[in-house]
């Protein structure tokens, strides 16, 4: 009888220390973040579980990781898999040689706006004095001599040069955007006069602009629409309705454009620069 409950006790310990062993193997993760930042460049981007593994949002060994999409799912997630800002991934630790699942963790997916800055790949500079911070794009921070991540950028008030092309970029929070490209001209002394006259009577000043236009007429034609057009043929700016014969084109990148006037007798056609 006493051999009998010795050797259940001894049952008991070896079996309380083969669990202690095998829940030493399956801890439950301990998660480095609060929360899963992912930087995207553009608003329709979706991140997936594998750019989260790069983040190394977990301390440990990610080869012994499971992810779920819920604490309770039985399907681990795939590294294809897409996660949605404002979501939660689960983590739990998985040993494959004795099929122990820890408890899981979860942290929440996040995601930081770093756009890449939009605007004309080639841009016009009337003022010999420009910089690289006049260089008009939607977003964009940074300014950069190549499109390589090493490269350290350079100063806003950089000059600059006739040909040359530019790399600008979007930082926010801790995500820097991909680099856009813009190619500057500083030849534009051929249209830098106050008063550009067009065909069939029509005026338009001041030119070069930085923002109002006026057209004028000096046969009295009717203003029915006006378009306006980059050098590579691209509509940038339509005006169905022109108000006491002007126009705001402050929102336009510096640069040369084509401006078609539309009247009841034709359509007319002239440059514009924008400063």
């Amino acid at each position: 009888m006493i051999k009998t409950y010795s050797f259940f006790i001894k049952t008991v310990v070896f079996s309380l220390i083969g669990w202690t062993s095998l829940w030493s193997q399956c801890e439950k993760p301990v998660a480095n973040f609060v929360a899963w930042g992912f930087c995207r460049n553009s608003s329709t981007e979706l991140k997936t579980l594998q750019d989260g593994i790069d983040l190394n949002a977990f301390q440990g060994d990610d080869s012994l990781l499971r992810y779920y999409s819920s604490e309770f799912s039985t399907t681990p997630l795939k590294l294809s898999d897409e996660i949605a800002a404002g979501s939660f991934v689960w983590a739990a630790t998985f040993d494959e040689e004795t099929g122990c699942e820890s408890d899981r963790k979860a942290v929440m997916v996040v995601y930081i706006d770093a756009f890449t800055p939009l605007g004309e790949s080639e841009q016009t500079f009337c003022d010999p004095n420009a910089t690289v911070s006049d260089i008009v794009t939607d977003t964009g921070n940074r300014y950069y001599l190549s499109d390589d991540p090493s490269d350290n950028p350079i100063s806003a008030l950089t000059p600059l040069e006739d040909g040359k092309t530019y790399y600008i970029s979007n930082r926010g929070a801790s995500c820097t955007s991909t680099r856009f490209a813009v190619t500057v001209s500083l030849d534009c002394e051929s249209l830098s006069m106050n008063n550009f006259v067009v065909d069939k009577g029509f005026s338009v000043s001041p030119n070069p602009t930085q923002g109002m236009v006026t057209i004028e007429s000096k046969d009295g034609l009717a203003i029915q629409s006006i378009e306006i057009y980059n050098l590579r043929g691209q509509l940038v700016l339509s005006i169905p309705q022109v108000v006491q014969n002007s126009f705001d084109v402050s929102k336009l990148s510096k640069g040369i454009y084509i401006v078609n006037v539309k009247t009841d007798k034709g359509v007319s056609t002239t440059k514009l620069v924008k400063e």
